[in-house]
């Protein structure tokens, strides 16, 4: 039997998560991707019934919830016959209904008695069957996206690596894991999502020849230049699998890995000098040479760190191979580390872990979607303007015709 203080409790809870903003926009962020997917199957099985029909693109509409507006592209067929029911009716605009936040919670993860507990106290029109069927669908999502097809050629792949802490499935416990993500610019100026890949330990080669050959089967055969951090066995990989590519090394690790391991003074001065170098040489040969001699200068003083960081010179200035206007772009691991951050706040509102491999996986293809449809829809305007050059640059280094990989 319900119970008052059962039913003001559930919906405290819910109040209280809709009240932060994060969470509203997490929210949101799912429902637009819950009903794309249930349209999407609407007009499959429309084309199913009726073959005389063909799929026609999409429109756009804004459909109002207790979350906010959700921006809509509705699938729709040649001969506009077809309407996705889950819509409301024509012309209405507003579904005041409980049902998009029990498919954000169920996507959400909640565990099957808090789902059960919410779905009785509020007494919502599913069953819990059915809410979960719904979380099954969008895992299907994401596993299709992770094994989708990719462009031939890109400009540049991003690379880094997001700790976080995750619930082992095979024995409940929550361990220290990384999600290698991936990124990629193509040749037409676009950001894309390659993959993203869940370990449990620390970065190797064999998790790197791993990651690589997965991009590579799914079609990814030829890029410019790979920009990454320092990790161990990330070069060695893509000297076998990619020996025509640049690698860059984030420029940005670099300077805090000069702050780590020098004293301030030295530091200040040494961080100085690599922007001068890094504004003012014309070739990345040049680059090369001065940053010799500005290590020469610390040798004796700090030397396993300025071993280190010869070792690696020609990774430090790759970037000043290609034009200035798009040396900001590609010199640090910014970009795929603003998608981490994103996940991050998916963990954060999550109680600090990540439930299961399963949730990572829903996550990603979320905000991966989120961003291909929308912010990363359209090409990179600074990238845009050197399309001609880049092209030209690509094509000069695999004029012979040969593929990226042995």
């Amino acid at each position: 039997m319900k119970t008052n203080n059962n039913n003001s409790n559930i919906q405290e809870e819910l109040i209280n998560l809709l009240k932060n903003s994060d969470s509203r926009n997490e929210l949101k962020t799912h429902l637009e991707t819950l009903y794309s997917t249930l349209m999407l199957k609407d007009r499959e099985q429309f084309l199913k019934n009726n073959q005389d029909n063909v799929g026609n693109g999409f429109y756009d509409r804004d459909l109002n919830t207790s979350l906010g507006a959700l921006n809509l592209s509705v699938p729709r067929t040649d001969s506009n016959a077809f309407r996705p029911s889950i819509l409301p009716e024509r012309w209405k605009r507003t579904d005041t209904s409980y049902d998009e936040l029990v498919k954000a919670m169920a996507f959400n993860n909640y565990s099957p008695a808090k789902m059960r507990s919410i779905i009785y106290d509020l007494d919502m029109p599913y069953s819990f069957t059915e809410a979960n069927k719904i979380k099954e669908d969008i895992l299907n999502l994401a596993k299709e996206f992770k094994a989708r097809e990719l462009p031939e050629n890109l400009f540049a792949t991003l690379i880094d690596a997001y700790h976080t802490e995750l619930r082992d499935d095979s024995d409940g416990k929550i361990k220290k894991a990384v999600i290698f993500t991936v990124l990629g610019i193509t040749l037409d100026a676009k950001k894309t999502h390659l993959g993203f890949y869940l370990y449990f330990g620390s970065e190797n080669k064999s998790k790197w020849i791993e990651i690589f050959n997965n991009i590579i089967s799914r079609g990814m055969k030829k890029t410019l230049l790979v920009v990454s951090d320092d990790f161990p066995g990330l070069s060695d990989a893509i000297a076998t699998l990619f020996p025509v590519s640049d690698h860059q090394l984030c420029f940005v690790h670099l300077k805090r890995n000069i702050i780590k391991n020098m004293s301030k003074p030295d530091s200040l001065d040494f961080l100085k000098q690599l922007d001068f170098i890094k504004a003012t040489a014309g070739s990345d040969e040049a680059a090369i040479n001065e940053f010799n001699d500005l290590c020469a200068k610390y040798k004796a003083k700090y030397p396993h760190f300025i071993d280190r960081l010869l070792f690696n010179k020609e990774r430090y200035f790759a970037f000043i191979k290609y034009p200035d206007s798009v040396r900001k772009i590609i010199y640090t691991t910014n970009a795929v580390e603003n998608f981490n951050s994103l996940l991050e706040k998916i963990r954060i509102n999550n109680g600090g872990y990540f439930q299961s491999r399963d949730y990572v996986d829903a996550a990603v293809f979320v905000l991966a979607n989120r961003l291909l449809n929308k912010k990363w829809k359209n090409p990179i305007p600074i990238l845009k303007g050197c399309e001609y050059e880049i092209n030209q640059l690509f094509n000069l280094r695999f004029s012979t015709g040969q593929t990226q990989f042995h």
